[in-house]
């Protein structure tokens, strides 16, 4: 879970220059910077997201995405992209040609998130687990090869599939932030 973070400037959860790392079930929220509020990329940057919630993160340019550069195209697969690939920002020099695929525009209804982007608002407790009736529950990459639980513990793949973002809907639990040290389970 990358959430509630403030970038001065480029890419308020993830800068990537010259890389091209895999993210797989991540909740990427309400994080706020002046352009990529979720990621920018740079520098022939093709990052891979699959089963990954991007959502309520803010930016001048590009609240989810910022590619600066054309080469830099990442992948999305059974992703929940809040306004999808047609508001992915560029660069004057770039627009968007990476695979997108089996993905969702639709609010993840999380359990008890944050109000608002930015580190102003990383108020205790939160808890970014789905509720019932979530798009994200069993929307995820049947075909995937996961990590045995989720962050919580949970069982990542029930029934033969998987849900998209962090916590996979079994049971709820509390996430506490903690602004000088991150995350606490």
């Amino acid at each position: 879970i990358i959430c509630n973070n403030k970038a001065d400037s480029l890419g308020g959860a993830i800068f990537c220059n010259n890389s091209s790392p895999l993210f797989i079930n991540n909740t990427i929220v309400n994080n706020q910077s002046l352009k990529g509020g979720a990621i920018y990329c740079t520098a022939i940057s093709n990052p891979v997201f699959e089963n990954c919630i991007l959502w309520g993160n803010s930016a001048n340019d590009g609240d989810q995405v910022y590619l600066y550069d054309e080469p830099s195209d990442p992948t999305f697969n059974y992703c929940d992209v809040e306004g999808g690939s047609a508001a992915f920002q560029t660069n004057t020099n770039a627009f968007y040609l990476g695979t997108y695929t089996n993905n969702l525009d639709g609010d993840p209804n999380f359990l008890n998130p944050t109000s608002a982007s930015g580190v102003n608002y990383s108020s205790l407790p939160v808890d970014w687990s789905l509720i019932p009736g979530s798009l994200c529950v069993d929307g995820g990459n049947p075909s995937g090869n996961y990590t045995g639980t989720d962050i919580l513990g949970n069982p990542r793949v029930s029934y033969g599939v998987v849900d998209i973002g962090a916590i996979e809907y079994l049971n709820t639990g509390i996430i506490e932030m903690d602004s000088n040290y991150g995350v606490n389970i």
